[in-house]
């Protein structure tokens, strides 16, 4: 009877070794999980804001352009 209960004992021992193992096992996969989804976000804003503001630099020249087509049509008019 007792060796049962020793045996019982140390095989509960183990489990909660194993179950203390997976939870840490999971914290760290929760932690790199967030780490790589906050990355992953802060890359789609840095992409996002980069095509944003190619897409006003080139209004910018256009507008550039249009004004010096502008002027142009004026000084021939003249």
């Amino acid at each position: 009877m007792g060796e049962k209960f020793s045996r019982i004992e140390y095989e509960t021992n183990e489990i909660k070794d194993q179950n203390s193992s997976l939870q840490e096992k999971n914290k760290t996969l929760v932690y790199v999980f967030s780490i790589c989804t906050l990355l992953g976000l802060f890359f789609y804003v840095y992409k996002t804001q980069q095509a944003k503001n190619r897409e006003l630099l080139f209004k910018q020249q256009q507008q550039i352009a249009n004004e010096d087509i502008y002027n142009l049509m004026i000084s021939q008019q003249k």
